[in-house]
């Protein structure tokens, strides 16, 4: 089982293993929510939920857990999943790309879409 997000006019389509659910859970989004409430397995896995439709709208999110990652690797390689199916990188690279995508001008045009 994973995850795929796909971002309309099919700029990008990823596809996140969940056994990579744990170690989102763990990984903040935002100074104003702690992490319980708010992180980057929330609005990955469930953006729907939160009223999230647009990329742009998780733009600083994605920001902010992409730094998190960076100064955190030690950390949060101890939730890689012990069956080897999903690692940090493959998290990391997705949030990365995500990113990246978001701050284009025409990101507020690019509609999330989740199929879990």
């Amino acid at each position: 089982m994973s995850l795929d997000i796909s971002i309309t006019q099919t700029v990008k389509q990823f596809n996140i293993t969940h056994n990579l659910t744990e170690m989102a859970s763990k990984i903040p989004v935002t100074d104003d929510l702690p992490c319980e409430e708010l992180n980057l397995y929330k609005i990955l896995w469930h953006p729907d939920e939160l009223d999230i439709f647009y990329l742009s709208n998780i733009k600083d999110y994605l920001y902010y857990a992409k730094t998190y990652m960076e100064n955190h690797k030690d950390n949060l390689q101890k939730y890689n999943p012990d069956n080897g199916w999903g690692h940090y990188d493959n998290l990391y690279k997705v949030v990365e790309e995500l990113h990246a995508i978001s701050v284009l001008e025409l990101s507020e045009d690019y509609r999330i879409e989740v199929s879990r």
